[in-house]
């Protein structure tokens, strides 16, 4: 018998709504069934088991309507186990399907550390971290910011 992985997985196709209620939603909701129902096939082609409705309700993806451009920076890791690229793919997907504006994203190939590839000590994740300090500098505005992955290096191991 083939174990399965287990893994929770939006299915718009299958849960009622009321699409009527503002204009244009129609040929929204026919967009996003297409993106869903591709995901689902490469899902379930690659071995996993998906429960709709309960993703439905836990997913970033189906909630991009509450999104209100708060700065947003989106990594992802093709080898993660933990979150399929996938389902990062769909909420980004979601994100423009909705018109939605203010967030980023980088999907990273395949790197060391699945899941865990940013917090990885090797250069590339430290690039990565900084990009990731860089993004909130912008926003956050500190009176030091890291300006290298050398500052980046010192600040957490006191020496270059």
């Amino acid at each position: 018998m083939k174990a399965y992985t287990p893994i929770i997985l939006s299915v718009f196709l299958l849960l009622p709504c009321k699409l009527n209620s503002q204009p244009g939603t129609t040929e929204l909701m026919k967009a996003i069934e297409e993106i869903s129902a591709d995901i689902i096939r490469e899902m379930i082609s690659q071995g996993y088991v998906v429960v709709a409705a309960e993703y439905r309700k836990r997913s970033p993806a189906w909630q991009v309507k509450k999104y209100r451009g708060t700065p947003l920076l989106i990594h992802t890791n093709t080898n993660d186990e933990d979150v399929n690229v996938l389902e990062v793919e769909h909420l980004i997907k979601s994100f423009r399907a909705e018109g939605k504006s203010g967030f980023s994203y980088e999907i990273f190939e395949n790197m060391p550390g699945g899941h865990s590839f940013d917090r990885m000590d090797y250069k590339e994740a430290k690039e990565i971290r900084m990009k990731i300090y860089n993004h909130l500098n912008r926003y956050l505005k500190p009176p030091n910011p890291f300006r290298s992955v050398k500052d980046l290096q010192k600040a957490g191991y006191g020496f270059n």
